[in-house]
């Protein structure tokens, strides 16, 4: 139980990072972004404007808003939006399109999550933020994840952030146009950035630090979770070794009359101790075998290819804590017991 379950949690956190990293970085279209400074939640738009107005420059500067849709119970649904300029959003996102096209896409349409049940077509009363009602055609739909489903809206409705959210811009893409002198432009950028509290990062730079913050919002929690389960685990392997062991006076007895010395008496039972680890690590590896199995069809499901990530090293230490406890609970009342006899 102890490997088994250190073994699916710990590669079911990793995994899930790991695939989550991928469909980040192949969701991101542009090779550099522009990103708030460290501890700041935005920045204004009319810094991704003043960074648009750089020569060469291709900016797409969505901003988060609401949007809300009627739910067929009389009811409206709250969803998250991004009002963008289709042109760009072309040029900077890989939106895994279902039906339609985001060429469609014009100041009178949107692009919606499939998991949403709309249609191409379909032409949805919605009301925005700021109280208005107007009438949007679902221009394409594209699969998303929960959580990572939002609704892009046309860039007129930019404004309507304020009264959703704070009206700042998250992250902005940037891309270079072709033949532009990428070292030249990139220090205009980074001056029309200057003291604005945005910063120009890369890619790379950008899938790490949305990585980062994503292991600091789940992988802690999860791990915190699977320490607790292990040294239960702990306890549980150490507890049980002890009381079974002190119950086997009769095998001393009988290992005694067949002529073993107290060090044979003991290298038995360790002997033994370390057989019932190799079963029990043997099941929990077939255990965890069928469970990864699943894992690994379901990553694969949501976002392609998806390895599963096995941190061996973690899993190993675990493996040798609970050999080391299982000769313990073994090896201390054994010794006890062979004391009181010499005694």
């Amino acid at each position: 139980l102890t490997v088994g379950l250190a073994l699916s949690l710990l590669t079911a956190t990793d995994s899930l990072g790991a695939a989550r990293d991928a469909g980040f970085r192949a969701g991101v279209g542009a090779p550099y972004a522009v990103v708030p400074q460290d501890g700041t939640r935005g920045f204004s738009p009319r810094v991704a404007e003043r960074v648009a107005r750089v020569a060469g420059v291709r900016v797409a500067a969505p901003v988060l808003t609401t949007v809300y849709f009627p739910d067929g119970d009389g009811r409206l649904e709250e969803n998250d939006g991004l009002a963008v300029d289709p042109g760009a959003l072309r040029r900077s996102t890989r939106l895994k399109v279902v039906h339609g096209s985001l060429d469609d896409l014009d100041g009178r349409s949107m692009a919606v999550a499939e998991r949403w049940g709309m249609e191409v077509g379909d032409r949805v009363r919605t009301r925005l933020a700021d109280g208005r009602e107007v009438t949007l055609r679902v221009a394409a739909t594209y699969a998303a994840l929960p959580g990572e489903d939002v609704a892009y809206l046309p860039e007129r409705f930019a404004a309507t952030g304020l009264f959703a959210r704070d009206g700042l811009v998250r992250r902005a893409s940037l891309s270079l146009a072709p033949g532009v002198d990428r070292p030249a432009a990139l220090a205009r950028v980074r001056a029309a950035l200057a003291g604005s509290g945005a910063r120009l990062t890369t890619r790379d730079g950008l899938v790490a630090a949305e990585a980062a913050q994503a292991r600091r919002l789940t992988e802690t929690r999860q791990r915190s979770t699977a320490v607790i389960v292990v040294l239960f685990c702990f306890v549980a392997i150490l507890n049980t070794l002890l009381m079974a062991t002190a119950d086997r006076r009769r095998d001393l007895t009988v290992l005694g009359l067949a002529g073993a010395t107290p060090r044979q008496v003991l290298h038995f039972f360790v002997a033994e101790a370390l057989l019932v680890t190799a079963v029990g690590v043997t099941l929990a590896l077939l255990a965890a075998g069928v469970n990864l199995l699943g894992l690994g069809a379901a990553l694969h499901q949501l976002f392609g290819t998806a390895p599963v990530v096995v941190p061996w090293a973690a899993v190993g230490a675990v493996t040798a804590a609970s050999a080391l406890l299982a000769v313990l609970g073994t090896v201390v009342p054994v010794a006890s017991a062979l004391r009181r006899r010499a005694a």
